[in-house]
């Protein structure tokens, strides 16, 4: 344990972007909402002289901040930098907790003084009543996997009619990377947002559990993995989410490879990133043992480097901890200048040659 900030006046509830690498948090005392990165530096007001706030949630997605101000009875929202602060819901007396359901477009909170948990569309209109009848409600957080046929329709996010990597992101931003339990997955026998969020759900989970591990193999195939890693490899994006989302589809990729049959044909894939700098994985299949060997070979013909890979055995090498890799150095251990080059791959009697291109 370690403390991060001290010296607040006196803080209430607190929400993290874990994309983007920040905390947000409601400082009572001070009348401010603040923010810091997830080391705790960089601490900046975001919003001042306001009543007493407490609760506080985000929309990430959205770009949006809400929380309550128990001083002031109201509900307001502002963008996160804290910028076009606007009140949603106002007169209804000590509001405490508050949790969004971004899919849904409501705003759930607890009311201190009714005793009732009450909500909302996200921008305060259509106000009810939720739960009544409680004693002092403060704290709330929402369960929103118990709706899967609402996130089934809802998590094309990019709006392309696809569901692909962007989705996978999106959902494991907004739902955490585990701990999520969608009973009526599949159900339509179709791969869509509902069995994303089974995989990213259940990907960390499946050495355990045996029923996971067969539900994520009739969810995805090995064609459709490979193309989402593929497209995000090379989208460049460095953002947090995006590599937990390689990571998660990596091991997604190891579990469906450990299970399924071996490779009906021998096959030189597509090396990734491409174009790259300085380094690359080039991704293969075997049908049967062989010897294997990739052959680096400038535009001119000439040979630039040789990876000897030695026997393997029959199967697919297609992530990085298992595809021939090559660090853009010759034979000398010289980096290569940048341009075209040619790879050719030969396991027995098989041979097959690409191109990859160095871009600096």
């Amino acid at each position: 344990m370690e403390d991060l900030i001290t010296g607040l006046n006196e803080p209430g509830d607190i929400a993290v972007d874990v994309v983007n690498g920040k905390m947000y948090w409601a400082d009572l005392g001070a009348g401010k909402i603040q923010r810091a990165n997830l080391d705790g530096s960089a601490v900046e007001d975001l919003i001042t002289e306001l009543g007493n706030p407490y609760g506080i949630a985000l929309d990430v997605s959205g770009g949006k901040m809400y929380w309550t101000d128990i001083g002031t009875s109201k509900i307001q929202r502002a963008n996160l930098d804290g910028s076009e602060a606007e009140d949603l819901v106002t007169g209804l007396g000590n509001l405490y907790g508050i949790a969004l359901d971004v899919l849904d477009g409501k705003m759930y909170w607890t009311n201190f003084d009714t005793g009732t948990i009450q909500r909302a569309n996200l921008n305060g209109t259509d106000v009810q009543d939720f739960i009544l009848g409680l004693s002092r409600p403060a704290g709330i957080i929402l369960s929103v996997s118990s709706q899967p046929t609402t996130l089934a329709a809802r998590v094309d996010v990019n709006g392309d009619g696809v569901v692909d990597f962007q989705d996978l992101v999106y959902v494991m931003q907004h739902y955490g990377w585990t701990g999520k339990n969608n009973a009526d997955v599949n159900a339509d026998e179709i791969v869509d947002a509902n069995d994303l969020i089974l995989v990213a759900a259940m990907v960390d989970n499946v050495a355990a559990a045996p029923a996971a591990r067969a539900q994520v193999q009739d969810l995805l195939t090995v064609e459709e993995v490979q193309q989402w890693l593929t497209e995000a490899r090379l989208s460049g994006d460095a953002s947090f989410a995006y590599q937990r989302g390689i990571v998660v589809l990596e091991q997604i990729l190891a579990i469906l490879m450990a299970t399924e049959a071996m490779p009906k044909e021998t096959v030189l894939l597509s090396n990734y990133p491409n174009p790259f700098n300085p380094e690359t994985w080039i991704p293969y299949q075997l049908a049967e043992p062989a010897d294997v060997t990739v052959s680096i070979y400038s535009v001119d013909g000439k040979l630039v480097r040789t990876l000897a890979l030695g026997h393997q055995p029959a199967g697919a090498y297609q992530n990085k901890s298992r595809a021939a890799y090559w660090d853009g150095r010759n034979a000398f251990g010289e980096r290569v200048a940048s341009g075209l080059y040619f790879y050719t791959f030969t396991a027995a009697d098989f041979t097959a040659t690409r191109k990859m291109l160095i871009r600096k």
